[in-house]
């Protein structure tokens, strides 16, 4: 009679394998699936954000490669405005509307003094205030009215 021992797993062990492959192929669809359904979602919000031409915001921040601020477009209490600091993080110019509407263009010196103000008073008469930081001097033009300087 031939001999039935052959050498191996015995069956318990065959089945104890079984029984962990089948539990790590359920794993693997369920893992598998998940991420069917990521891609899946991904991909919509990849065609929306492809087909939009729109991007809805209150505020963008523009930075550098090293994280600063350089640009900031957004909308405040104050009004809506552009703001754009140099290099080392200082507010250089500022161009705003204020929430009722009057318009303003103001640059500033390294210091953080505004060297040039241009604006509309509330009823729409434009001005321009200019002021040297050095020597303190300021021109201040409005129409209808004489030049105004305060040359120290």
């Amino acid at each position: 009679m031939p001999d039935t021992n052959i050498p191996g797993p015995t069956l318990a062990e065959l089945g104890e394998r079984l029984r962990l492959a089948e539990t790590r192929l359920l794993r693997l669809r369920f893992f598998l699936w998940g991420l069917v359904v990521l891609v899946a979602i991904a991909a919509g919000y990849l065609i929306n954000a492809i087909g939009s031409r729109t991007i809805f915001a209150q505020r963008f921040i523009l930075l550098d490669e090293l994280g600063r601020n350089m640009a900031i477009l957004g909308t405040s209490p104050a009004g809506v405005g552009l703001s754009v600091y140099d290099t080392v993080g200082r507010l250089r110019t500022d161009i705003g509307l204020s929430p009722s509407g009057t318009p303003g263009v103001f640059l500033f010196t390294p210091q953080g003094q505004t060297a040039a103000a241009i604006n509309l008073t509330e009823t729409g008469v434009p001005s321009v205030r200019l002021t040297d930081a050095t020597s303190g001097a300021k021109l201040w033009l409005k129409p209808g009215s004489p030049a105004k300087d305060s040359t120290p």
